[in-house]
């Protein structure tokens, strides 16, 4: 089934229902995860379903994160220190898919903006989106890491393994 109808409805709808700030907030969660060098390959629709788990997040000049270990956090916006390190654009804190947690209090240099997806969100959709578990992985073998885990499930080892 199609409906079609104007401009004017349409606003008025989104308006009347709540949903205005609700559609523009996504819409901008869309456009900052493009910033971020882990999915710049990502198609318009796999942002925009990204867009539908990721929660935008606010840290002002000065205010420190502690984050969880059920939540992959995203430096989309801003300038801080974590562990010593200057974070920038793409640093990434909590859970952090195929790589050793970041769960190190991240401090906020400059005033911030981050993104934040849940563990159990984040597995939904690397299940549902094999573009987006493909191109991650791509990304962690490009940044060379050495604490990545490439493996879906448990070491099935083979009766040669042992000898």
């Amino acid at each position: 089934t199609v409906c079609v109808f104007s401009e004017e409805i349409f606003n008025a709808f989104i308006h009347s229902e709540g949903y205005r700030d609700k559609l523009l907030t996504r819409w901008d969660l869309r456009l900052l995860l493009r910033q971020l060098p882990q999915f710049r390959a990502l198609v318009s629709t796999v942002l925009e379903k990204l867009a539908h788990v990721g929660e935008p997040l606010a840290l002002a000049a000065g205010q420190t994160l502690e984050p969880r270990d059920d939540i992959w956090y995203l430096l989309v916006e801003g300038t801080g220190s974590c562990d010593g390190q200057t974070c920038e654009s793409g640093f990434e804190l909590g859970c952090v898919p195929f790589a050793q947690a970041m769960l190190d209090a991240f401090c906020a240099a400059t005033d911030c903006r981050l993104v934040g997806i849940a563990r159990h969100q984040l597995q939904q959709f690397m299940t549902a989106v094999p573009q987006f578990s493909y191109l991650l992985r791509k990304y962690r073998i490009e940044q060379g890491r050495q604490d990545s885990d490439w493996l879906l499930g448990p070491v099935q080892l083979k009766e040669q393994d042992h000898a």
